[in-house]
């Protein structure tokens, strides 16, 4: 019987191995380990701001003089607000454009000039015909409606911030207009809208500014690009014209 005990002993025993070997594994399974999200916390979004933040600026230099200029943007930003209503008008902010909707610009035409322009980007409703605003319904005519409508009061705007701006280095104002008849909430408001980016030296703004210089003459005294048409290219022009 001894023998026997044994002898079943030593059949059993390695078979009792074999399975605990391949329960313990299963079983470590089973325990929760820590979550690949306690390891790593996702980073919260940045926000979409409607002023070019600093540290977005390449030249460490801007990045100083934006902090210092940034109530003069808060005024410009508050005077649009209580000017224009929103339903037809809108600054973008640094989620839809490249440089936010009001900063310190270079000018694109002006290949390596260190200079810089206080900005505007908006998008903005063309308004209905009115014998207040006798223009033909073309190119031309949609650009003279819109600058009519926003761009004399930002022109006075910007005008009377750049009075109290003294650094040479900031040579006007730039002012971009993204503008359609579809209403500013549309999703395919781009698709048939059109774009106006002008950045206008300090004395013929404050010419126009005082009603010294007609719209045509300001045109003539500053830079200006070609009507942007269309979704592709006002896409570019939001996402690509412009580097702070």
């Amino acid at each position: 019987m001894i023998k026997y005990g044994i002898s079943s002993g030593r059949v059993f025993l390695p078979a009792l191995v074999v399975a605990l070997t391949l329960l313990v594994p299963a079983l470590l399974l089973l325990i929760p380990g820590p979550s690949h999200s306690a390891k790593k916390k996702a980073k919260p979004a940045t926000p979409a701001v409607v002023i070019t933040p600093p540290k977005s600026y390449r030249d460490p230099v801007w990045r100083k003089k934006a902090a210092k200029l940034k109530p003069a943007m808060l005024r410009l930003q508050s005077g649009c607000a209580a000017k224009f209503l929103p339903a037809e008008f809108r600054f973008l902010t640094t989620k839809e454009t490249s440089v936010g909707g009001i900063g310190i610009w270079p000018n694109p035409v002006k290949v390596g000039s260190t200079n810089r322009y206080l900005g505007v980007f908006v998008r903005v409703q063309v308004p209905p015909p009115s014998t207040a605003r006798a223009f033909w319904d073309d190119e031309n005519g949609r650009m003279h409606v819109i600058f009519d409508a926003y761009g004399k009061d930002i022109v006075t705007m910007m005008n009377r911030e750049l009075a109290g701006i003294t650094d040479p280095q900031i040579e006007g104002a730039a002012m971009i207009f993204i503008y359609g008849k579809r209403p500013l909430t549309d999703p395919d408001f781009e698709s048939d809208a059109e774009g106006l980016l002008i950045f206008i030296p300090r004395a013929p703004l404050t010419e126009f500014a005082e009603l010294r210089l007609r719209v045509k003459n300001l045109f003539e005294q500053s830079d200006r690009l070609r009507v942007f048409k269309g979704s592709e290219e006002l896409s570019n022009l939001r996402l690509k014209v412009l580097k702070p």
